[in-house]
């Protein structure tokens, strides 16, 4: 710099604050600002960054040292090279330090008391005329000139993907001017991933469970479906038997006597060459078949001949002879037990072809499966809605400053970008308390634009007292009558109560 700081800073007005970043910037617009574009390299672009950042006097730029500027520079996305080659800090101090034209002096009266009561009269006719100025009001004010501006706020947490406009950039209602990845999207793909698999590995297991316990129960009704097809061909065997048996028995008793206990006698079939004799068995009864030569236990009569002859006397219990009604007994229980047999096994069969079902069913296996393809479904609805979404323009207005670059990640409620609105502008009016009964809302203003060009503002709002600072209190105008003409946003103009006395 070309100046001495502390020099410098006696010239900013009060209310500035050091920012460890930007230098002196102010958090509130002044009463007055100074004009920026004097500055070569600052076009009107840059005068409304700089406002809107809080630079409005040259002091401030004249302050800056490298790392200010090289911060203004990518606040005002620019390259740190142009604004050390246009030397705006040195420029600011010329324009601070340029000489002013200079005021003739009035010669001296001739005598001191003269002097000093003409002084005293210039004072109090002054204070006089300040005063009525500012009772009987019309006295003009300075406002600056300002415009509307809407901030874009991040939605919900996203990633910038792209950024299509540039600061500064006149844009219009619809212009597309981010775009935008919902990380928020990508959590929720990630969480209904990581859900599919748990059910993936979870179905894995209840059929591996299933599978353990369909081969073990398939063992155990084959073991149990072995036995009754055992018990199934002994009964069907023994059945036989009894049938084969049953008309021997009805001829046995008709053509073979029996000797009854105590006394021997010969058997005798009904072939008279064949002599049969009953062995001696206590408490026994044995029959012999003269047809088939057989005894009940299935012996032919030539071979019992070869062996030794036995006693040829039995001892046989008073009644050998069976009761028809009890053999028809026997044969309907067997036969009873044989279809019970049956019909159990039909049931171990039905059991073992519905197993595999039921066992799948216990273990929740397709159950896991109705739930794993839901999922999946909803896992593919989400990896085919879109992640991407634009930011578009709300009105028309010019582009301020973007905050983020592509790439950042953003949270959301932040700013990402400002609009200024220059089709809507305003000017806002700093009132001493004292003339607040001057500039009521819904009351019309006279307004002298740079280069003595007049127009017309109606007061459109004013906060209340306990808002303001009790010196003065901020109002806002709004255009009325012709169009304002297109000055930079932060110029000031004069503001005249007694709008009449203009036109």
């Amino acid at each position: 710099m070309t100046a001495n700081s502390g020099t410098i800073y006696e010239h900013l007005p009060y209310g500035y604050r050091l920012d460890r970043r930007l230098g002196p910037v102010y958090d509130m617009a002044p009463s007055r600002a100074d004009d920026l574009t004097l500055i070569r390299g600052i076009d009107t672009r840059e005068a409304v960054i700089l406002n809107r950042i809080g630079v409005y006097f040259h002091s401030q730029i004249a302050t800056w040292d490298e790392t200010v500027v090289c911060a203004m520079a990518e606040e005002l996305g620019m390259n740190p090279s142009s604004l050390i080659d246009e030397q705006w800090p040195e420029q600011a101090v010329d324009v601070m330090t340029r000489p002013l034209p200079p005021v003739e002096t009035a010669p001296r009266p001739a005598g001191l008391f003269r002097t000093t009561l003409f002084v005293a009269c210039a004072v109090i006719f002054g204070c006089g005329v300040v005063y009525w100025m500012n009772t009987a009001g019309g006295m003009p004010m300075t406002g600056v000139v300002t415009a509307d501006i809407t901030s874009l706020r991040v939605p919900v947490n996203s990633r910038l993907l792209q950024v299509k406009v540039e600061a500064g950039q006149e844009v219009h209602s619809g212009d597309e001017l981010l775009t935008l990845e919902k990380t928020a999207h990508l959590k929720t793909i990630s969480l209904q991933e990581k859900k599919v698999s748990e059910l993936t590995q979870q179905l894995e297991q209840a059929e591996a469970k299933a599978e353990l316990e369909l081969a073990w129960r398939r063992e155990d009704i084959d073991s149990r479906l072995t036995k009754e097809r055992t018990r199934a061909r002994l009964m069907q065997e023994v059945n036989r038997k009894e049938s084969e048996l049953k008309p021997e028995t009805d001829q046995d008793q008709s053509g073979i006597r029996v000797t009854p206990v105590g006394e021997s006698r010969t058997i005798e079939g009904t072939k008279p060459r064949e002599k049969q004799v009953a062995p001696q068995t206590p408490n026994g009864m044995y029959f012999f078949s003269g047809e088939s030569n057989k005894n009940t236990h299935g012996v032919k009569s030539e071979d019992r001949s070869r062996r030794p002859s036995p006693p040829k006397t039995v001892q046989a219990p008073a009644t050998a002879v069976q009761p028809a009604s009890e053999s028809a007994g026997e044969s309907a229980a067997v036969s009873a037990e044989v279809l019970r047999i049956q019909q159990r096994l039909e049931q171990l069969e039905s059991m073992r072809d519905s197993l595999p079902r039921q066992v799948r069913t216990a273990a929740g296996v397709e159950t896991l499966r109705l739930k794993l393809d839901e999922e999946s479904q909803k896992l593919k609805e989400m990896q085919t809605v879109s992640r991407d979404s634009s930011v578009l323009c709300p009105s028309y207005g010019r582009v301020g400053q973007i905050r983020y670059k592509a790439g950042d990640t953003m949270t959301a409620g932040e700013v990402m970008l400002k609009i200024l609105h220059s089709d809507r502008r305003y000017v806002i009016l700093n009132v001493p308390a004292h003339r607040i009964n001057e500039v009521a809302p819904g009351n019309t203003v006279g307004l002298v634009f740079p280069g003595g060009e007049q127009f017309r503002g109606t007061v459109s709002n004013m906060p209340m007292l306990a808002e303001s600072d009790g010196s003065q209190i901020t109002v806002r105008v709004d255009p009325c009558g012709r169009v304002w003409p297109a000055i930079p946003i932060g110029s000031q103009i004069e503001v005249v109560t007694d709008y009449k006395s203009l036109f």
